[in-house]
């Protein structure tokens, strides 16, 4: 009896701290009419994985039955019997929608798969499918939790994972400590730690300097350095140390922009590093970027003028409600993250003076492209004011009417459409026109 009413008590609390479960509006039926939906939706053969590493994403599988007018949410509730956190996923009107469209397109009778987010905050333990709700568009909701009574709604009635209604979370690392970058003891106790464990240490905008030390003291050896801050993680093993050893900055600079002078009308998002150079080893970089998500994404290495295809897998995973992208680096400068195909420069380009203060301009054809786009400027740097510019097809054009006894500064890149282009190649220089 006393482990029965401990298990009411916690399913209230589990009812109280998750969403409450909220009619659907708009929608409601007379069911006392004949013809009418008046039958709530029905879920069976749930099932998910045994065993997740965080941060990870719950994949929930099971069985819909609905015939009449479609469900239009569903929610799934895990929670962890010994310190009472929970983990759930609303699809559809408990969620407005943005995970799962279920309130604009109905599901009927099949087989679906929502996802329940797992976030690196969450303890790690065994967390139990505690609760389901589901509800159609006419507005007929049904709750499955332990009741205890053995009727329909009785979650122990739903047939999950065949019977083995769990999953547990485990911890990514086994750490040995966790601590601020500026703790003079870092050093000791990098060496004194066990091998196959991980030391946390954080940095922020003000102190993110890695010591050369640090890495001397895991090298060789299967020991895990993660450096973490509010959107970035850095992650290197002692066995992955292969270069020479040297300080690291740990800044990055994180911006979400436009494609348009890439090559894609799409967001791309560029990592600015700090100019490290060669790292001490391969390592493993994670940036919270809340734009570019799942596989397919692609790394260019940017060097001013040039893009070059990193051949480096991305990998794209959700921790809680933020997306993070993962990469493996073995050295720093700026790159560029995106899931579209972007428009390296223009090579090969030259010059040649011509009479009557002309100016050939030819340059190498990229492959898909037909016309491009030339500056030409008494400018270094390109002053609006100091700066003519030419859309031609393909790849050569004759430049007229030039500044007598002026030296131009030429550059192409090639043209998209109207608004998205390539970027520059590297400006050349040229010798005075004459007249």
């Amino acid at each position: 009896m006393k482990g029965k009413r401990r298990i009411a008590i916690l399913t209230a609390l589990i009812m109280c701290i998750g969403t409450i479960f909220v009619p659907v509006s708009g929608y409601a039926a007379t069911a006392e009419k004949k013809g009418y939906d008046n039958v709530a939706p029905t879920i069976n053969n749930v099932t998910f994985a045994q065993s997740v590493t965080k941060p990870d994403v719950l994949k929930v599988s099971f069985d819909l039955k609905e015939e009449d007018t479609g469900a239009v949410g569903v929610s799934f509730y895990f929670n962890n019997r010994e310190n009472l956190n929970y983990m759930y996923s609303n699809v559809g009107i408990w969620n407005n929608g943005s995970e799962g469209n279920w309130s604009k397109n109905p599901k009927f009778t099949g087989r679906y798969t929502v996802n329940v987010r797992i976030p690196s905050t969450a303890p790690e333990g065994e967390y139990f499918l505690r609760q389901i709700d589901v509800a159609d568009q006419a507005g007929n909701q049904r709750q499955y939790f332990e009741t205890n009574l053995g009727d329909e709604n009785d979650i122990q009635n739903v047939n999950i994972n065949n019977g083995r209604n769990s999953v547990t979370v485990k911890n990514e690392f086994d750490v040995a400590f966790q601590t601020y970058i500026t703790n003079s003891t870092i050093f000791s106790r990098l060496k004194s730690m066990p091998t196959g464990t991980c030391a946390m240490i954080n940095f922020d905008k003000y102190n993110h300097t890695a010591k050369k030390a640090w890495f001397d003291a895991i090298r060789g050896q299967n020991k895990t350095i993660v450096f973490s801050d509010d959107g970035i993680q850095w992650m290197i093993n002692g066995r992955d140390i292969k270069k020479k050893t040297k300080d690291v900055d740990l800044n990055v600079k994180v911006k979400r922009e436009l494609g348009t002078s890439y090559g894609t009308k799409d967001n791309i998002v560029s990592l600015d590093f700090a100019s490290n150079g060669i790292l001490p080893g391969s390592m493993t970089v994670r940036v919270k970027t809340n734009y570019v998500l799942g596989t397919g994404q692609k790394l260019y290495y940017y060097d001013d003028n040039n893009l070059k295809l990193e051949s480096t897998k991305v990998l794209g995973y959700q921790d809680g409600d933020s997306t993070w992208s993962e990469l493996k680096l073995t050295h720093n400068s700026k790159f560029l993250l995106s899931k579209k195909d972007l428009v390296n420069s223009p090579k090969k380009l030259k010059t040649i003076r011509k009479k009557g203060r002309k100016l050939q301009v030819k340059w190498g054809k990229i492959k898909g492209v037909k016309k491009y786009q030339v500056q030409y400027s008494t400018s270094k740097k390109f002053a609006k004011k100091k700066t003519k510019t030419k859309v031609v097809k393909g790849n050569k054009v004759t430049l007229k009417r030039l500044k007598a006894k002026k030296r131009y500064y030429v550059r192409v890149r090639a043209v998209k459409s109207s608004k998205v282009y390539g970027i520059y190649s590297k400006s050349k220089r040229t010798g005075k026109i004459k007249r």
